[in-house]
């Protein structure tokens, strides 16, 4: 058994920003009641963000799921969903 007794954590292999998702579905469902693109704008301040999405780096961490495909000998076929 290739990966007995293992566990994984599958990615796509990127990296998705949560500012740059909620920013961009904000865009595209506005709603005076929630103003998420504000307070994306409002983080970004705060923090020296200069435009999305953000690198890992200053994401502060990522999930690495490499390993999993490469036990495997496979590549992701969806990505962004």
């Amino acid at each position: 058994a290739l990966a007995s007794g293992q566990r994984w954590i599958g990615t796509d292999l990127r990296v998705y920003d949560w500012w740059d998702i909620v920013s961009a579905w904000s865009a595209a469902n506005p709603n005076p009641e929630h103003p998420h693109a504000q307070w994306v704008r409002e983080l970004m301040q705060e923090t020296g963000v200069r435009a999305l999405p953000r690198s890992p780096k200053q994401i502060g961490r990522a999930m690495d799921s490499r390993e999993f495909w490469d036990t495997f000998g496979l590549e992701p076929v969806e990505a962004r969903m």
